[in-house]
């Protein structure tokens, strides 16, 4: 054996490998067995100030027992037993779909208690320059920075509940959060767009996204029992959310989404035209069968169900494409409206309302890049109130 013992309490040297063991004693199991680590230092001065350091957090009760989870054992009694009992289904689904990323790479075998810095930063990279399977593009940044605050957050759990000494995640750098451009139509390409989309499908939406400035979500969502053809409001209090494999329904997240629109004489034809088809449409299905009452979606397909919001959103980009149009997502519709809105003199506060965001604020942040091309007419209003002063 060419490992000997040192003049060193649990230190021993291997004088083939020329390396120094430290064993370090956790104290005791259940069953009264003792709990040991090794770990190897190159030199005798390392070894020793290793063991002097690991004594000192004893006695300050810091140290951590070893233990053999992986990071993807760790993330998955994290997501099943503290995440799962306090949260929406949808975040559930949300994070699950994270951790099957990290579970499917290198990074989730490697044990929760070496997991250093540079691993996660290389994971972080690797995500951000390969394309997943199936897929031609690699992640982007604002998705991967989704991972990064997973992973600061459960590893904050592991570090709380003593399954590590400290959080890796405290030393790794970000990946930089890229504001997503505002795309958004002018007066010209909106008429076109609706005229286009007459009849389809994707009529409702585009004029719900187009006219109102609705989410996706809040599209998917809205029922006909929220839609009043004859007073003209529509309520928005329902959006529909993917959870894994399942269309959720649930009330928007803050109280300010939850609001009453009024119905313009465009929108109420349209919605009018498009509520006799549904109905006529499942008649035919349903050999007579169905009556208004089984008619419960505004936007649906043809027997009935309502789209799941990603899939509305890939008919859509597909739909603009066909029709060699400007490209632009229903989000960017929801762009149109506010710049519509701002260029006609409606108030920010105003917009914010329509838009059901939580204050003007966060629509003059979301905005601003639209809102800054329009600032030509407010400043030159106010520099020809003031020259009319002067020249009086």
């Amino acid at each position: 054996m060419s490992r000997k013992k040192t003049d060193i309490k649990n230190v021993s040297y291997d004088d083939v490998k020329k390396l120094y063991y430290v064993t370090l004693y956790y104290g005791t199991d259940e069953n009264n067995k003792p709990i040991k680590k090794t770990t190897t230092c190159k030199t005798k001065t390392e070894a020793k100030n290793l063991l002097k350091e690991f004594e000192a957090d004893k006695l300050r009760d810091e140290v951590v027992k070893p233990k053999n989870d992986t990071l993807e054992d760790w993330l998955n009694y994290w997501l099943e037993n503290i995440v799962k009992p306090i949260n929406e289904s949808t975040t559930y689904c949300g994070y699950k779909a994270i951790i099957n990323h990290i579970k499917n790479s290198d990074i989730g075998k490697i044990q929760l208690q070496k997991l250093t810095p540079k691993n996660i930063q290389e994971y972080f990279q690797f995500k951000l320059t390969t394309p997943p399977e199936g897929r031609k593009e690699p992640l982007s940044t604002n998705t991967v920075k989704k991972h990064y605050v997973l992973l600061r957050t459960a590893l904050g759990v592991a570090q709380e509940q003593d399954f590590i000494r400290k959080n890796p995640m405290e030393k790794v750098v970000p990946p930089k959060y890229i504001k997503p451009k505002i795309d958004f139509y002018d007066i010209e390409n909106l008429q076109e767009l609706f005229k286009k989309v007459s009849g389809t499908l994707l009529e409702p939406a585009v004029y719900l996204a187009g006219m109102l400035g609705l989410r996706r979500e809040e599209i998917s969502g809205l029922k006909w029992k929220n839609v009043d053809l004859i007073n003209n409001i529509i309520i928005i209090d329902e959006v529909a959310v993917r959870a894994g494999n399942e269309i959720v329904k649930k009330s928007p997240k803050t109280e300010t989404s939850i609001r009453k629109l009024i119905i313009p004489d465009v929108l109420h034809d349209v919605l009018e035209r498009v509520k006799e088809q549904q109905i006529a449409t499942l008649n035919q299905f349903f050999k007579g069968k169905t009556t208004v009452k089984n008619i419960e979606y505004v936007v649906s397909n043809w027997n009935g169900e309502p789209l799941n919001p990603a899939h509305l959103s890939s008919m859509f980009a597909k739909f603009i494409k066909k029709n060699n149009l400007p490209p632009i997502s229903l989000r960017g519709l929801r762009h149109t409206v506010a710049s519509v809105a701002n260029k006609s003199g409606v108030t920010l506060f105003d917009i914010s309302k329509m838009l059901g965001h939580a204050s003007p604020d966060i629509t003059g942040k979301v905005y601003v890049e639209v809102f800054d091309k329009n600032n030509e007419g407010a400043i030159n209003s106010v520099a020809n109130a003031i020259s009319n002063e002067l020249n009086k």
